[in-house]
């Protein structure tokens, strides 16, 4: 299954997820691309609001109410798998991608499939240097099976033998793409840990399952769209749409 998680509060973007993209919400159009990939069996939206529960449900879709108190996602999407024992593959999908690729979800669901891998992500190569300095562009670096080793918002891996500030593209650059995949049993487990040092230091929950000793297998893909963050953001997304299907604003 599929779980979207989609926390109506947003810092940078107030109320995002329920914004309007040339007619159709945000989450709707991260809705209607999860329901592209045919290996998924079930959509669901986890939300913490009745405003988005029942925004959702005019739409068509299946609306869980969850806890408004979660801190991530990971949360959020654990609580909607302890309702649906009889997934064992859970799909986690960032609720403020109106483009997300449905060949990327589905190769993440093919990732998990595999025996021996219990939780996925996909990255993809770093093509600008200004990515690669950017705090905000998480950075990965893998083992030679596609491991995750680090994730970093630092300039991983550091070039020593550059100079300072400047960037050479090579196969250890990679971006991560925020899209995550978990057995049912390790979803679970993941989010009863306790924060971990390096997590704290970064900001960035996956370390927690690093420093735990779990593995993350992750796959090369294409860069993704850009996800909504801002006005301006939106602006780009609906004249993409607008492009694309020939949409009219209402």
């Amino acid at each position: 299954m599929a779980i979207i998680p989609a926390r109506l509060g947003s810092t940078r973007l107030p109320r995002k997820i329920l914004r309007d993209i040339a007619g159709k919400s945000l989450i709707r159009r991260v809705y209607e691309q999860a329901l592209k990939v045919s290996v998924i069996d079930q959509v669901v939206i986890a939300v913490d609001a009745e405003e988005t529960k029942d925004h959702v449900r005019a739409f068509g879709a299946t609306a869980v109410m969850t806890s408004p108190d979660h801190i991530s996602g990971t949360d959020r999407c654990a609580e909607v798998a302890a309702m649906h024992p009889e997934f064992e593959l859970v799909i986690n999908i960032q609720g403020d991608e109106p483009f997300v690729d449905p060949g990327h979800l589905d190769m993440l669901a093919h990732l998990i499939a595999r025996e021996g891998v219990s939780l996925a992500t996909l990255i993809c190569p770093l093509t600008h240097q200004d990515d690669f300095i950017n705090p905000n562009v998480v950075k990965v670096v893998t083992d030679h099976n596609g491991n995750a080793l680090y994730f970093s918002r630092a300039s991983v891996p550091f070039q020593r033998a550059k100079a300072a500030g400047s960037f050479a593209l090579n196969d250890f650059s990679h971006r991560h793409i925020g899209l995550y995949a978990y057995r049912r049993q390790t979803l679970m487990e993941i989010t009863k840990l306790p924060p971990g040092q390096l997590e704290q230091i970064e900001m960035l929950e996956q370390l927690r399952w690093l420093e735990a000793g779990l593995s993350i297998y992750t796959a090369r893909v294409n860069a993704p769209e850009p996800g909504i963050d801002t006005e301006e953001d939106l602006d780009r997304a609906c004249a993409f749409c607008l492009g694309r299907e020939g949409e009219k604003l209402p």
